[in-house]
């Protein structure tokens, strides 16, 4: 059987993630642990639980929202990205990612895809290194 993600929910999650820091020229200023990532990033712990996975933060603050597979002792599957930009970045940049692994959670709980493994959705604090750059 071929399983498809939704093309609009994939639009609607851009849209979304977009109002946080949107720079008005169609890219985003949201550097890391600014209000606006912590709303990008309430957003993503929002739609998370909202399909029943669990979501936990490590020490550095990055996210994990896992789905368990029918195997809770295998290893989990991760895919992900960061939710932060540099100053006037593109509107694709690292969301892709966090949109895209959380697209795949959400196929495979509303379409009840049987599967093994855990499945994870990984959001990275601060990739961009805008908010703490180095000297």
């Amino acid at each position: 059987m071929i399983y498809r993600c939704s093309e609009a929910r994939m639009e609607g999650k851009l849209k979304t993630f977009s109002r946080f820091g949107d720079a008005g020229h169609g890219g985003i200023t949201r550097y890391s642990l600014s209000p606006e990532a912590i709303g990008a990033r309430r957003e993503f712990i929002r739609r998370m639980t909202a399909i029943g996975a669990e979501v936990v933060s490590d020490d550095l603050a990055n996210l994990y929202a896992t789905i368990p597979g029918s195997e809770p002792d295998a290893r989990r599957i991760a895919m992900g990205s960061h939710l932060d930009s540099v100053k006037n970045g593109g509107n694709y940049d690292g969301v892709l990612g966090v949109i895209s692994a959380m697209e795949v959670l959400e196929t495979v709980v509303n379409e009840k895809i049987p599967h093994r493994h855990p499945l994870t959705a990984m959001v990275w604090t601060n990739e961009e290194g805008s908010l703490y750059p180095l000297p």
